[in-house]
């Protein structure tokens, strides 16, 4: 009988034993990088005016909708107006919404 009871005790530690190997840690999700998912985007086509604040000195503002908006790079003076394209990403949360700037209100043959 105590043969029975140290047998089946080392079998049921080699069965754990067994099974530990076989589990890992969890592993924490990586967020997805903004460029990686695939987002659909609605264009729209407007002015973007250059409205810098103390808060936001790269600030413009795109009509319709009175979109703020910050770019880093660009040419602009306070208060010109641009031909200007804004892209919303759907849905909003997918990524940042985005400004491109045409030309100046002004210029070109159809102003």
């Amino acid at each position: 009988m105590r043969r029975l009871q140290i047998t089946a005790a080392l079998v049921a530690a080699a069965m754990f034993s067994g099974c530990a190997g076989l589990f890992e840690p969890e592993q924490p999700i990586p967020e997805p990088d903004e460029e990686a998912v695939e987002c659909d985007w609605e264009e729209l086509r407007g002015v973007a005016e250059f409205a810098p604040t103390d808060a936001e000195p790269n600030r413009f503002v795109f009509y319709p909708g009175e979109h703020g908006v910050v770019l880093e790079e660009h040419d602009a003076a306070p208060g010109e107006e641009y031909k200007a394209v804004f892209e919303i990403p759907v849905p909003e949360d997918c990524a940042t919404p985005r400004l491109e700037l045409i030309a100046p209100v002004g210029a070109g043959p159809d102003s």
